[in-house]
């Protein structure tokens, strides 16, 4: 998602709201074409509670977090926003400890040994330190990102486990790409198409890939997994991530970036 983002974003043809709401509204169709496949009625919401709801963490955990994100990176390098990939499981774990979430000690250090494993895979750190580029009010973006996805993991934990994943995802998705397009008419910032075949590719991409199938699997996990583990596992992100440009195009992989793969792996086994 960073380095197509960032391309996207660059082109500056297209605005960090047309990206974040095409990226939205493109994806919607599928997943609600894969909920009533999969749930049936169970789609759509019998509580009247539950449609204010889906519509806020629509708003938070998709309008707001992808907006921020992608106006950070008109700003800052696909590294700076790579940041997120390694703080969030930590912002996840404080918001937990704030509320009462049980840690346990070996769970602690597990995300502590596998943020530092990321910040060498995302070559944020070796020997001469960090390599963050100057801070920049993106980089504030990023981080506030990050606070809008892990609200949304923490406190839409309860609406995804009684509603079911496809039907919290499909909905969230949709009002997060609703909420942009009203943002957009209200500011008068009318949203812009794609121009020409890569731009609708890379926006397809998106939408299919970081979107409905990320968001989905995402959901549908914490049906199955404790909060500290599903963090956790934010980690393995950077891992495929760096895997994949060995293989394509060839990128190569470093000494501390094996190493960094290591100790994630490593604290895997706490």
């Amino acid at each position: 998602m960073f380095p197509v983002g960032r391309v996207l974003m660059t082109s500056r043809s297209l605005s960090p709201e047309s990206v974040a709401a095409g990226r939205y509204l493109l994806a919607a169709p599928l997943l609600f074409a894969l909920s009533l496949f999969r749930s049936g009625r169970r789609t759509f919401p019998s509580r009247l509670l539950d449609w204010p709801l889906l519509a806020f963490w629509g708003l938070v955990g998709s309008g707001l977090m992808a907006w921020l994100l992608f106006c950070a990176q008109r700003t800052v390098p696909a590294v700076n926003a790579s940041l997120l990939e390694a703080y969030v499981p930590l912002l996840v774990m404080l918001i937990g400890l704030c509320l009462g979430e049980a840690f346990s000690f070996r769970r602690l250090a597990a995300i502590a040994i596998g943020f530092l494993g990321t910040l060498l895979v995302l070559r944020l750190l070796d020997a001469r330190g960090f390599r963050l580029q100057a801070l920049r009010l993106g980089d504030l973006f990023i981080l506030l990102s990050g606070l809008c996805w892990s609200l949304y993991t923490f406190f839409g934990r309860p609406l995804v486990r009684r509603l079911g994943a496809l039907p919290f995802t499909a909905w969230t998705v949709l009002f997060g790409g609703l909420w942009l397009l009203a943002a957009s008419v209200l500011l008068h910032r009318p949203l812009s198409l794609p121009s020409g075949f890569r731009q609708w590719l890379f926006l397809s991409f998106l939408a299919l890939f970081p979107t409905a199938l990320s968001f989905f699997a995402w959901n549908e996990a914490q049906r199955h997994l404790s909060l500290a583990h599903l963090a956790f596992l934010e980690y393995f992100t950077p891992i495929v991530a760096a895997l994949i440009g060995l293989l394509w195009p060839g990128e190569p992989v470093s000494l501390p970036q094996w190493f960094g793969m290591i100790l994630i792996l490593l604290s895997s086994f706490f």
